[in-house]
């Protein structure tokens, strides 16, 4: 079966060059890496626009779910939201670049009858995953789709994803597709 490919829509791959240079306030992010909760939304202030990072929710024909980002303009004055980053200055971080992150994933699914037992899905699919946002300081920030959660809220980790590959009847590949700096 022919791999099925998914990747950020236009709107979203036009946006992602505009956040190079923006500020983003890290502490409320890496606050939610403490917790069970995901962040539903991260928002971005670009001169006089907001930018939500969200994630639209996909099935394939064979019933596996993912999450494929996506970004959109947000109601509200970015006056709003530059007064919640002025609170948490000390952990304002630049935008250096922008990697994205594309999976690779083929499931395993349970046989039945007299063979049974697991075996590899023949539906092999590749999609945009997430993003690393990689800081003027050096530091860097991954956020991943997570795919088991009905509402796709963003897993944040305070390190870069770094490409890997795990293989068993399953297939879980990770790489950047593009880097954007």
């Amino acid at each position: 079966m022919k791999p099925l490919v998914y990747e950020m829509d236009a709107w979203s791959m036009a946006t992602l060059p505009q956040l190079l240079g923006a500020s983003l306030s890290l502490q409320p992010l890496l606050a939610m890496t403490q917790s069970d909760v995901p962040v539903l939304q991260v928002p971005f202030v670009v001169g006089d626009a907001v930018i939500e990072l969200s994630n639209e929710w996909y099935t394939t024909p064979q019933g596996h779910d993912f999450h494929l980002p996506i970004l959109r303009p947000m109601e509200g004055l970015p006056t709003c939201y530059r007064a919640q980053q002025d609170g948490a200055a000390s952990s304002l971080a630049v935008i250096e670049a922008i990697e994205i992150l594309r999976r690779r994933s083929r499931d395993a699914e349970w046989q039945h009858g007299d063979q049974g037992g697991w075996a590899a899905s023949d539906e092999t699919l590749i999609y945009d995953w997430g993003l690393n946002l990689l800081f003027t300081d050096g530091s860097a920030l991954s956020l991943v789709t997570e795919d088991d959660r009905i509402d796709g809220g963003w897993v944040v980790t305070p390190d870069q994803v770094q490409p890997s590959y795990q293989e068993e009847i399953w297939l879980i590949e990770v790489d950047i597709r593009e880097r954007i700096a």
